[in-house]
């Protein structure tokens, strides 16, 4: 319980219809999935589902002891969830009139922005933005650095709405910014604390494992593979090939972000790719896994009926043999409809022919029910023939 901190925007209590920001305390690294939910009363209203986002705006309507709970899960992870943290916050009636106008003067932080996306490298310059809003419309701004809850720098209030952060060691920092009316008595208006968690490098992710488009797979056939990572040029992929979870082959950390195998047999294949940055001293940073079911042979199609004589006659014995592409030791049934009723003239066999006496004028269907020898289904093409004797 509580593995990883819950924190608001705004302190408990607050008055309701306040505009709240609830986020995850991560440090991990690790790719998360977030989601939030808040109870009261012994009911739970969910904030969000489960995303990379581990912030969620909450605006209570009434007024009561809040508990607010974070069930977070590894990506990937087949739980319900993996981690759950919970925190009190306390909602109370709306202040009074008099106060509600001054906090109509107050000014809010409506925006934040950073010009990278995630991860955070050390050396790189962030420029954060502040967009405020509300009061009178001139504000003065504060930020304040930490790194592991330590305090580094802060900057004083003025009219400056952005800073350049620029990391030189690795960390876990927190970016404090504070927005006031330039005419306010508060030591702040509105305070928003952004996580920036630096890193030496990248981690390695992968994104996509992409395969060309095949329906079937057999014996023989070559199994290709190509991996979507960024920051390509500085990822090494490992790639581990298992049958029936029995590891067949692996190979070192390469740069190629292409593989491929051939099947010897049926079974089900994997392949798990394990993906490190080129500087990483961890194991790999991501993981994917593919599954590839591989069967003895391609399933059988195209089966055809075809005919030994030019006109079918009463009494006359005639000769219906089968073709077909693909399968493996390959079986034929014969079905014949006379009378509008079927019968099974021959089992399922190798033997591709069947001949047959029309003794009786009328309507006549002939059906072959084709299949591999080691299909476990009925049949999986078929071929049909009509003829008439007058």
């Amino acid at each position: 319980m509580n593995e990883f901190g819950i924190e608001f925007s705004l302190e408990s209590p607050q008055s309701k219809n306040a505009e709240i920001k609830i986020s995850l305390n991560d440090n991990s690294g690790r790719n998360l999935l977030c989601k939030y939910l808040v109870g009261a009363g012994g009911k739970w209203n969910t904030l969000s589902d489960f995303t990379p986002d581990k912030t969620v705006l909450w605006i209570p309507k009434a007024a009561g002891s809040y508990t607010v709970m974070a069930q977070v899960k590894e990506e990937g992870s087949k739980k319900s969830f993996d981690y759950v943290s919970k925190a009190e916050f306390l909602i109370e009636e709306a202040a009074a009139e008099e106060e509600l106008i001054a906090d109509k003067r107050k000014a809010c932080i409506a925006g934040v922005s950073i010009d990278r996306q995630k991860p955070y490298l050390i050396n790189e310059t962030l420029h954060v933005d502040v967009k405020a809003a509300g009061g009178s419309g001139d504000y003065l701004y504060s930020f304040i650095v930490r790194r592991d809850g330590k305090e580094l720098e802060e900057i004083q209030y003025g009219p400056c709405s952005w800073v350049d952060f620029y990391p030189e060691t690795t960390g876990a920092y927190e970016l404090e910014a504070r927005v006031k009316d330039i005419a306010s008595t508060f030591t702040a208006d509105s305070v928003e604390i952004i996580p920036v968690d630096v890193y030496e490098f990248a981690p390695a992710k992968i994104d996509y494992v992409i395969m060309p488009p095949k329906k079937q797979y057999v014996v023989s056939d070559t199994v290709a593979l190509e991996a979507i990572v960024q920051n390509t040029a500085s990822v090494l992929l490992k790639y581990i090939l298992k049958i029936n979870n029995h590891v067949i082959e692996e190979t070192g950390f390469v740069e190629s972000k292409k593989y491929e195998f051939v099947p010897k047999c049926s079974g089900v294949y994997s392949v798990v790719i394990l993906a490190k940055n080129l500087i990483s001293d961890a194991l790999y940073d991501s993981k994917n896994e593919i599954r590839v079911k591989v069967d003895e042979a391609h399933t059988v199609r195209n089966t055809k009926i075809e005919h030994d004589r030019e006109e079918i006659k009463p009494g006359e014995p005639v000769t219906f043999s089968v073709s077909f592409e693909g399968g493996k030791g390959v079986l034929v049934e014969f079905y014949i409809m006379g009378d509008g009723s079927w019968q099974l003239v021959q089992s399922s066999s190798k033997k591709n022919y069947y001949t047959f006496i029309p003794y009786n004028k009328g309507a006549y269907r002939v059906l072959a029910l084709t299949k591999s020898q080691n299909s476990v289904v009925p049949y999986e093409d078929y071929g049909m023939y009509a003829f008439k004797i007058d």
